[in-house]
Order: structure tokens, then sequence, then C-alpha cells
């Protein structure tokens, strides 16, 4: 008899650490998450230093909510179906529209960023009134990417898709293949320095289509989605509240010194 308990004290004691480790781990892996989002310089890239400031921001709000983040660069289709779909936790620095909005759920906002044309210093216009004043020319875009509301409406645009953007528009851009660029304008600007054009070779146009905040998402199907994206708001706001979220921007030289209160 005696025996007998204390076997099966024993195989309960068991059953109970090992249903422990399983929650421990299951726990661990909940943990442990992944973003997806395209190359986009100087906002995030697998070249750049710590992923970019864009992604150095949001491993860090992350972090300070305890998980572990791993970070994937693929082509920006790709990173919104694989997180809209659950093979990726988070779509890294996405525009907002009221079509993703109904997809995915959308963090507080990350980043601000002006979306705007460029065009070789030589262009014919400095600046537009109206949409329509673009009719004429050939306009490169991301393919998936979203810009203004009206831009990404104008039908009457010629506005050619590709899959690498900007590094694919800057080079049809200085082989004359392309008359504009339609993106972050940072974005561009870095590309075109990237590929050993001076700025003074371009231009901006102005006005600028939108200033666009820039968000992190997480699909509605993921079983964890609210979730995850409510500790990431805590995070950066925890992040912004006690400097990091500002060292961040200074230490890769997003921010002048100069600029910072």
């Amino acid at each position: 008899m005696f025996l007998s308990c204390s076997r099966r004290s024993l195989a309960v004691t068991a059953a109970v650490l090992t249903g422990s480790l399983a929650w421990a781990v299951a726990h661990a892996e909940d943990r442990q998450i992944t973003t997806a989002t395209l190359n986009w310089e100087p906002f995030y890239a697998e070249t750049l230093e710590r992923y970019g400031f864009f992604t150095a921001i949001t491993n860090a709000a992350f972090e300070r909510a305890g998980y572990e983040v791993h970070n994937d660069f693929i082509p920006w289709e790709r990173a919104m179906k694989d997180t809209r779909e659950g093979y990726r936790d988070v779509l890294q620095g996405a525009y907002y529209s009221d079509e993703r909005a109904a997809e995915y759920y959308v963090s507080d906002v990350v980043y601000e960023a002006e979306v705007g044309l460029v065009a070789r210093a030589d262009f014919d216009l400095d600046e537009y009134s109206n949409l329509r004043q673009l009719a004429d020319y050939t306009i490169a875009v991301g393919r998936g990417f979203e810009h203004s509301e009206a831009f990404d409406e104008a039908a009457f645009l010629d506005k050619q898709e590709n899959d690498d953007h900007p590094q694919l528009a800057v080079r049809q851009l200085f082989a004359d293949r392309i008359d504009l660029i339609a993106g972050g304008i940072p974005a561009i600007l870095h590309e075109i320095t990237a590929q050993g054009h001076s700025l003074e070779d371009v231009k901006v146009i102005q006005p600028p289509l939108v200033v666009n905040p820039l968000h992190n998402m997480v699909s509605h199907d993921h079983p964890r989605g609210e979730q995850l994206i409510e500790d990431f708001n805590q995070g950066l706001a925890a992040i912004r509240e006690d400097g990091t979220y500002e060292q961040i921007l200074l230490e890769m030289d997003v921010l002048d010194p100069d600029e910072v209160d």
C-alpha cells in the first residue's frame, strides 16, 4: 500500500511538473514574436545598424513590454499577406487606411513620415495645385504602398508599381524611364545618395502628398493580436517617457541635437 501510494504521488508530481514545464514553454513562446517589413532605408532595412531607427524603436518598445523580437525583411506585399495570415506576428511600419484597419489592429503612431514626389532637378514643375497637373507624367510607386487617399484613388495618373521600391525607382529616374517617384521623402532621398547621386540632382515637388503617421499592425485573426498591440503601445509610451525613444533618434542621426527641446 505504501509503495502504491508513493508511486501515485510520484505520478501526480511528475504530471504537475510536466504541466508546469509545458506552460512555461508555451509562455516563453508567447513572448517571442516576429515582425515583417520591407527594406526601406533609412526607416528599416536589414543592411542598417540596428535594422534602422524605426526597427530600433519597435524592438525597444516590445522589449520593454517583455517580448523577444525577431525582424524579417521581405517584399511589402508578402509582409502584409504573411502577417494577415499569421505566418508573422507584426507588420512593421505601415500607413493607416480604413481598409487596413478592417484587417489589422493598429498601434499608436510610432513616427510621422512626409510622403511626396521627387523628380530630377530639371523637371519642368516645382509645385502643383491639383493632381491632374501630373497626369502626363509617369510616376513610380511601391506595390501595395499607401500614399494619400486622393493620390491612391487617382486612376487618371500613370502609376507604375514595383516590388523593389525605391531602389528600382531611383534607377529608373536617372535612366529617364520615369518622371517622378512617389513615396516617403526620407527613404527616396536616402536611396538617391546611396546610389551615388547628389541631392542637387533632384528636387522635391511641393506640396507633399501627405504627412503620414507610421504604425505597427497585427492581424485581427492573430490569437493574441489585440494584446500584442496593447503591450506595444504601453512599451512605446514607456520609452517615450524615459527618453529612450529620443535617444534612439539622436544616436541614429535622425534628429539633430539642436532640434531637441
